[in-house]
């Protein structure tokens, strides 16, 4: 069975380290990371990710930039997302999220039991 790939877009490089750390040593998973929301977006809507986990701030625009730049081109929008950031803001756009594919909401620092759990939803049986 081929790795899962998963892209990391947070714009702190600590919090890259320890996700990528922890999906590649932990979950098995093939790992990419980005800081920008420009390049998140052209990643994604170029394929091969099976989850792509964003922080709302990123180093050239947020979460909602992010979904905007995908849905202009269609691409991408079918993989799941993951929210890893800090507190929800009060006007999340919930179907705007779901519309971008966005699946949930974990809030920073979360634990590895909290990534396990949205990863065993996910792919039910396949995380280590």
């Amino acid at each position: 069975m081929a790795k899962r790939k998963v892209l990391i877009a947070d714009d702190d490089p600590v919090v890259r380290l320890f996700m990528r750390d922890v999906f590649s040593k932990i979950f098995g998973f093939d790992c990419d990371e980005t800081d920008s929301a420009a390049k998140a977006a052209e990643k994604t809507a170029a394929g091969g990710y099976d989850l792509v986990l964003l922080d709302q701030h990123l180093s050239d625009g947020t979460l909602a930039d992010y979904c905007r730049l995908l849905s202009k081109g269609g691409k991408g929008l079918p993989v799941p997302k993951w929210v890893v950031s800090g507190e929800k803001p009060l006007d999340w756009d919930e179907d705007g999220m779901k519309a971008c594919g966005v699946l949930g909401y974990l809030v920073k620092p979360c634990r590895i039991d909290d990534l396990r759990e949205i990863l065993e939803k996910q792919f039910p049986g396949s995380i280590k």
